[in-house]
């Protein structure tokens, strides 16, 4: 049987072991600017109509530390990727074979002595050749959103809950995103680096599942324990928007079967139709805080009918169907509305048991227990607050070899331009966690 893994059920905070709060430090001094919006971010698309294109990473670093503060430094800081090399993002994307790529850039005298895009109209132009190396339509795809990724420095790489989903106290699955935006899958090296020095090990899932992270499962204190099949199952909240593939879940299942850890079993939740661009990810749509003592159900049916429902929930009121709020309300003790005609992402919370952190713009505040708020400051991306924490465990630093004999024991096969990217990202990243 699946051992019973006791999460901390809340999406965006709290401790169990050494689990933190994870928060987005950038390099000081840098401005990133966005070339043009991402697939299926509407709100990124209504940002740049109104000119709202770039953010200054010591805005970023600024509220990272004063949320540091409310939490009282209960924390951990996640490396950015801006100023990453671009070799390292090429190595990143896994459905490409960079090592092309890679030979046609180093004719290119386009990067400072460190490996680093030096932005400029012409280097820019030069870079866009690279697609003239794609054999396919979609290799085409990653080669372009990766190059658009590269132009704003890894802007999207503040946005940390899409970067991968903890599963265990020393597992985390790890993102996969589509070839339309591999703008994001160029941070994968940076990733995987951070993730190993941290002490948890990476599961890449296969090629051609998508997934974003925390930001689309998350988990609420119930466990379905199946004697007679013999298997754990672990309740959780999942979406289906245009930012999310529920066929991830039977992919991470996979592996956690060979874990032994619980499945997933999820309760989708889904936007109204014309919110779906809006709404990309369920933390975009809704966020809470539940309690973390486990229920335990014999079945589907058990879980429905004795679920003690608790906790706090903060969601858009106006944009989820009306047949997934009832869902929610027999799920959540306590939920308190938000309207994005207060803020289009009013909902994007990080919803903790003592505290809330959100938009200065909503309305009803004083509905709000413990608010901390503020205009988010990254300004072109299309995200917010909840889109910069995400949670972690911290155990001790594994290694590349180990990490390596773990993928080949769940049949994972790693590529070694892959390997060569997510060793020059340890390297790079080490000094980080001193």
């Amino acid at each position: 049987m699946n051992k019973i893994f006791k999460r901390f059920y809340h999406p965006g905070y709290g401790t169990f072991n050494n689990k933190k709060l994870c928060l987005p430090l950038c390099p000081s001094n840098t401005i990133t600017k966005y070339d043009k919006p991402v697939l299926g971010n509407k709100i990124q698309e209504l940002q740049f109509k109104e000119n709202i294109l770039s953010y200054k990473t010591n805005d970023i670093n600024f509220y990272s530390h004063k949320i540091a503060n409310i939490f009282q430094n209960n924390i951990t800081y996640l490396p950015t990727s801006h100023n990453t090399p671009i070799k390292t993002a090429l190595r990143s994307c896994r459905n490409i074979n960079s090592n092309k790529y890679i030979k046609m850039l180093e004719t290119m005298n386009i990067t400072d002595n460190n490996g680093v895009f030096i932005n400029t109209d012409i280097n820019k132009n030069k870079l866009l050749q690279l697609v003239n190396l794609c054999g396919t339509i979609e290799e085409k795809k990653i080669i372009e959103s990766a190059i658009y990724g590269i132009f704003s420095n890894y802007g999207d790489s503040i946005y940390i809950a899409n970067d991968y989903l903890q599963v265990s106290n020393n597992h985390v699955i790890l993102s996969n995103y589509p070839s339309e935006i591999s703008q994001r899958e160029i941070e994968k090296c940076r990733i995987i680096a951070y993730c190993l020095l941290l002490g948890n090990y990476p599961i890449l899932l296969d090629n051609n599942i998508n997934f974003e992270g925390e930001a689309n499962i998350k988990y609420i204190p119930a466990q379905i324990i199946n004697k007679s099949q013999n298997i754990n199952y672990q309740m959780c909240i999942s979406y289906n928007s245009s930012r999310s593939d529920l066929k991830c879940i039977n992919n991470i299942n996979k592996y956690l079967e060979k874990l032994n850890l619980p499945l997933l079993k999820n309760i989708n939740i889904e936007p109204k139709f014309y919110c779906k661009e809006y709404f990309y990810h369920l933390d975009c749509i809704l966020n809470f805080s539940v309690d973390p003592q486990l229920q335990i159900f014999t079945n589907i049916d058990d879980f429905w009918k004795n679920y003690k429902k608790n906790g706090i929930l903060i969601y858009e009121k106006n944009c989820i169907e009306n047949k997934y709020l009832n869902i929610l309300d027999k799920l959540f003790d306590k939920k308190i509305p938000v309207t994005k005609k207060d803020d289009l992402l009013s909902p994007n919370m990080i919803v903790s048991p003592n505290h809330i952190i959100g938009s200065s713009n909503i309305s009803n505040k004083n509905e709000i227990p413990n608010f901390f708020h503020f205009i988010h400051p990254s300004y072109g991306g299309g995200g917010a607050h909840k889109c910069c924490s995400n949670v972690i465990n911290v155990n001790k630093s594994i290694s590349i070899k180990e990490w390596l004999e773990f993928c080949k024991k769940l049949d994972i096969n790693v590529k070694n331009d892959f390997i060569l990217g997510i060793k020059s990202e340890i390297k790079r990243l080490e000094n980080f966690f001193i």
